[in-house]
């Protein structure tokens, strides 16, 4: 199959002086697969290559792009890919400025869970421009039932002793601008099987 275009994700931001995106290239082929081309940091061998329009007011290595403390305006980040002696193009857009933090998603919102047993919660954080990003690592979580769990890093597991119900787990996040924003999970608890 024959390479047709490019795609660059994500597509717009809006980011503050100083602040780094990392992005993913992928190339779609006629028969309408694709496959991810993005560039990797110091590899001479990529077939894809990210370059900034605005060489004093952002970095780019590999597949990040760090905006410079003078960013200001639109920042274009265009894409180039070239294989079989064909090349293609494609263009994002970063606008300087401050994004807001507005959401929180937790994965499960609502779980059964039986005593024992460890369950991961993922969160996922949500932006005003679109964005959204995993920052599951950076939640710190509590329940207003602490003596019926306990919780491990991002993992929750009831305990035997707990009574059967509805236990309420709140993931809490604060980025690096210092905007927070907390999600719910609700577990169903349910008694050992005797």
């Amino acid at each position: 199959s024959m390479p047709v275009g490019i795609e660059i994700n994500p597509a717009n931001r809006v980011l503050s002086a100083g602040d780094s995106q990392a992005y993913q290239v992928s190339v779609i082929y006629d028969d309408g697969t694709r496959a991810d081309v993005t560039p990797s940091s110091n590899s001479q061998g990529d077939l894809a290559g990210l370059v900034s329009d605005s060489a004093g007011k952002a970095s780019v290595d590999g597949n990040v792009v760090t905006l410079l403390p003078n960013a200001s305006g639109v920042i274009r980040i265009q894409a180039r890919f070239r294989d079989s002696g064909r090349s293609f193009t494609a263009e994002a857009a970063i606008n300087v400025g401050q994004t807001s933090l507005v959401g929180l998603i937790p994965h499960p919102d609502s779980m059964s869970m039986i005593p024992g047993v460890f369950r991961e919660i993922g969160y996922t954080a949500r932006y005003a421009d679109g964005y959204e990003e995993d920052v599951t690592e950076n939640v710190a979580l509590t329940s207003n039932r602490p003596d019926d769990v306990v919780i491990a890093g991002q993992s929750v597991k009831v305990n035997l002793t707990s009574i059967p119900g509805n236990i309420e787990v709140t993931g809490h996040y604060t980025d690096a601008h210092g905007q927070s924003a907390s999600a719910k999970t609700i577990i169903q608890a349910y008694g050992l099987r005797t």
